[in-house]
């Protein structure tokens, strides 16, 4: 019984203490209910108001439930509990944006990417967010102001909107180079000048532009590789730095030679070794003295030549007592004949018309006729014997010519030798019209040699089909073809004229063998 009576003591106490929805104790120390305030609630037998939480608010006093704590909007946000008011949510920051109610945190709002800022508060989508303009770029999240998006350096530029790292500021390709800052096309990247070069993307100066070096250069702007330098061909020097033409390379005088390329230095054009010599500019070796001639000094432009009536049997020789009397191996004599060759350098003949080739034929024997003071133009002969023109090979005139009578070939050789003969060659090629200015007149050449014409023969081939015999019938048949072919042989002669040698008898002659061995075994067979 005493159980009985403890427990509906206890339970008439605690029943005493519950409060109706929407009121609570205003403090620990209290028994009595109080209506909740706004911002809180309290649900039936509760003696405690249940603050709302943070993200939202509520006006209603009394409230018997959370339903009544209404969220901040889209693009605000609150971190306070028992908010009585919607003034409680505060807008999004710059720089952030909201698309979510009831958010309790400034750092719930969304960041606007790096590229974009914005300085609008309460933004509600990342539409507010502007992208950096194009020049410029920018890493930060969260940006709140233009000012916060930093300028492409120099040697870089981007025509894109919300650049969100400088990487994405695109570098002027090797070979260019821009001090422009922000800049938004690659229209600002200048090329390296002439003469210069350089691999380095995005550069900010022209300072990266690396000058061509001493024995070279180059024309192209915009080099990207040393390669572009283009060594001083052979013969040739050049002291300047980053040189933009070819006219930067200096010809090594008359006299010397150079065989490398890319030279920097005048000191190393190289004086013709003795036997040798250069009377041009710009060569890749000397010429050895031909035969005829000797030089015994070094940097030597001529040869000299040996007295009339005496030769040199080799080239290169280096002194006057090389020069041995004329004989049969080396006739230097009245009526000896020898060969001129002159190298024409830069024409290329092939190109030209047939009249052309045919008028500077003409006009060269003329000239080697005149200079050698003979008696007329038919006094030069081409190769085949034709006289007043001359064979052009491969760039090289060759003729042959007889020495004079009460001359020597000594004196033929000093005026094809003299640097006069050489200049005349050159006019004499620009007066035949639509012909180029040949570039230069190489070595010129005389030497002794007997003439011998080149003639046109024929040969005959002789073909002859199978013989066919039959045992009731006797057939025979015999057939010959013949076929010419020109061949060209040199026969030792020096007056006459072409000669044409033909084998016809012969051929006739082996037809008509070759008719009756077939008619013999057509009757052998038959019997």
């Amino acid at each position: 019984m005493a159980l009985l009576l403890t427990a509906g003591l206890l339970t008439a106490i605690t029943s005493a203490r519950a409060c109706p929805a929407g009121e609570g104790y205003p403090s620990p120390q209290s028994h009595s209910c109080v209506q909740c305030g706004a911002g809180t609630w309290s649900a039936a037998g509760s003696t405690e108001c249940t603050k709302c939480r943070a993200g939202t608010f509520s006006g209603v006093s009394g409230a018997p439930g959370p339903e009544t704590c209404q969220q901040c909007e889209v693009g605000r946000w609150s971190s306070q509990e028992g908010a009585p008011g919607p003034g409680s949510c505060h807008p999004c920051p710059a720089g952030r944006w909201g698309d979510r109610p009831g958010l309790s945190d400034a750092r719930q709002c969304t960041q606007c990417r790096k590229g974009t800022w914005s300085s609008a508060q309460g933004a509600t989508s990342p539409d507010t967010c502007i992208p950096c303009q194009a020049g410029t770029w920018s890493q930060v999240r969260g940006a709140i102001s233009h000012t916060q998006c930093q300028a492409c350096p120099a040697g870089r530029w981007t025509d894109a909107e919300g650049t969100a790292s400088m990487s994405g500021c695109i570098r002027c390709d090797p070979g260019t180079y821009s001090t422009d800052v922000g800049a938004t096309s690659q229209g600002v990247c200048r090329r390296c000048p002439a003469g210069t070069w350089s691999r380095l993307a995005g550069s900010p100066s022209n300072a990266t532009c690396q000058a061509c070096s001493p024995g070279s250069w180059s024309s192209t702007t915009g080099a990207s590789s040393q390669n572009s330098c283009q060594r001083c061909p052979k013969g040739t020097w050049s002291s300047a730095n980053g040189a933009s033409t070819a006219s930067a390379c200096n010809a090594c005088g008359v006299g010397l030679y150079q065989p490398a390329v890319g030279q920097a230095s005048q000191s190393n054009c190289i004086e013709c070794e003795p036997g040798s010599y250069n009377n041009g500019h710009g060569a890749a070796r000397c010429t050895r003295c031909p035969k005829g001639t000797w030089g015994g000094s070094r940097g030597a432009t001529s040869c000299n030549v040996c007295p009339d009536g005496f030769w040199t049997y080799i080239k290169g020789s280096l002194h006057a007592d090389d020069c041995t009397r004329c004989n049969r191996g080396n006739n230097c004599n009245p009526g000896a004949t020898a060969r001129v060759t002159v190298e024409i350098e830069g024409l290329d003949f092939a190109a030209l018309a047939e009249s052309q080739r045919q008028a500077l034929k003409m006009a060269y024997a003329a000239k080697i006729a005149a200079t050698c003071n003979l008696p007329s133009n038919e006094s030069v002969w081409d190769l085949l014997g034709g006289n007043g023109t001359i064979t052009i090979t491969d760039g090289m005139v060759e003729a042959f010519l007889a020495v004079p009578q009460g001359s020597y070939a000594n004196v033929l050789a000093r005026a094809l030798y003299a640097p006069a003969f050489k200049e005349e060659m050159m006019q004499t090629t620009d007066a035949v019209p639509g012909v180029a200015r040949a570039s230069a007149i190489g070595p010129v050449v005389l030497k002794l040699e007997k003439f011998e014409r080149q003639v046109i023969t024929a040969t005959v081939t002789t073909t002859t089909s199978t013989v066919t015999t039959a045992t009731s019938t006797e057939t025979t048949a015999a057939s010959v073809e013949t076929t010419p072919t020109r061949a060209h042989d040199l026969r030792g002669s020096t007056t006459g004229s072409w000669r044409y040698e033909s084998h016809a008898n012969r051929g006739l002659s082996l037809l008509w063998c070759q008719i009756l061995l077939a008619g013999v075994m057509a009757a052998y067979v038959v019997n």
